[in-house]
């Protein structure tokens, strides 16, 4: 799972740790897992996948004004 959202990630994924997407991964699911009220399948953990890739890229810019 960490090497496909390295993927996603491409350059930025030099600026987290491997603790980093683990855990933003994590979470996602979770949230998947509880939105859709059910244990995840294969399509489920790519859609944690790409969530894990939002919320890393939005790391640290909470806040900022365009």
């Amino acid at each position: 799972m960490i090497d496909e959202i390295k993927v996603m990630l491409g350059e930025a994924a030099n600026n987290f740790s491997e603790a980093q997407i683990s855990l933003a991964y994590k979470l996602a699911l979770a949230e998947v897992e509880a939105y859709c009220n059910r244990e995840a399948d294969d399509v489920l953990v790519l859609m944690a996948e790409r969530i894990a890739v939002i919320k890393l890229n939005r790391t640290n810019s909470e806040g900022l004004a365009s």
